[in-house]
């Protein structure tokens, strides 16, 4: 079967932000993705398919609708390809990752979501998850595939960051690595904890940097807030949160001794307030 593309998707004229180093890949894919004949429509080969069908042309209904299902998987990496995009735009990066795998899923043939899963993966340090979804999308894509060189240099470079990377906060000694994290923003510190186990570690485990704790300056983030929390609440001295919601959730982690050390709690937006009183009458519930 001689397998023609249609187009479904007009190309996107969208400018890409020049400081995300991923836009040069993804605007690529999506080239790739669009560049389709107009010559038929999506409406023009189901009406074909269900013709055929009716009237009992087997090999035809066959290629026609491998055909409908290529160019839909097509059309999907695409629509998949543009959201991951806008979600590492809105540091949503669990959920870009989410839209990435998904491609490699429903598209393993398709390199667009082995490198944008690879770069993220890049962008912690995960040097060696890299290289192993690399040679995994080496496997799976055509050679063919004008992104096949970018794999394999993807891989090549990944290789060499293994060979030559040092780990600085894993081998330092604590006490210079606190010195070092003193310098860093809270919000950046949180992002921090995802690199590794060691990092999150000896992160979560210093105490200076999280006695001060805002929820509303790490509504942008991955990882959550609350995830941190659980860990860190016990040095917590001074805390704000920005609406309702997260205010229960943190009375409740109070009420089961959480907050040793909670002096100030305070709202910052919208909400249903919650005054100190109420915050000690969870103490006193508990003692009692």
């Amino acid at each position: 079967m001689n397998t023609t593309f249609y187009n479904i998707l007009p190309l996107p004229t969208r400018k890409w932000e020049e400081n995300n180093d991923t836009a040069p890949c993804i605007n690529k894919s999506i080239h790739l993705l669009t560049d389709t004949t107009k010559d038929c429509h999506w409406s023009d080969i189901l009406n074909a398919t269900r013709t055929a069908f009716s009237n009992g042309h087997f090999d035809k209904v066959i290629d026609q609708s491998s055909l409908l299902l290529y160019e839909l998987q097509t059309q999907t990496v695409l629509a998949l390809t543009m959201r991951a995009h806008d979600w590492a735009q809105k540091r949503y990066y669990d959920r870009e990752l989410e839209d990435a795998q998904t491609m490699i899923s429903i598209a393993p043939h398709h390199p667009t979501g082995y490198l944008l899963t690879a770069h993220r993966y890049a962008s912690q340090g995960l040097y060696h998850n890299v290289v192993e979804l690399y040679t995994k999308a080496m496997d799976m894509v055509p050679m063919t595939h004008p992104n096949y060189e970018i794999i394999l240099q993807g891989k090549l470079h990944a290789q060499q960051k293994l060979n030559y990377q040092v780990d600085f906060i894993a081998n330092l000694p604590y006490d210079l690595v606190c010195l070092v994290i003193d310098y860093i923003p809270q919000e950046t510190l949180a992002q921090c904890t995802i690199v590794s186990r060691t990092w999150r570690q000896k992160i979560l485990e210093y105490s200076k940097c999280w006695r001060t704790f805002s929820i509303e300056r790490f509504q942008q983030i991955t990882p959550h807030p609350l995830n941190i929390l659980p860990t860190v609440s016990h040095f917590i001295q001074a805390l704000s949160v920005p609406h309702a919601k997260p205010v229960k959730y943190l009375l409740k982690l109070m009420a089961h001794n959480k907050f040793k050390n909670l002096h100030s709690f305070s709202i910052t937006s919208r909400g249903p307030l919650v005054t100190t009183k109420q915050v000690n009458l969870f103490y006193i519930e508990k003692d009692s």
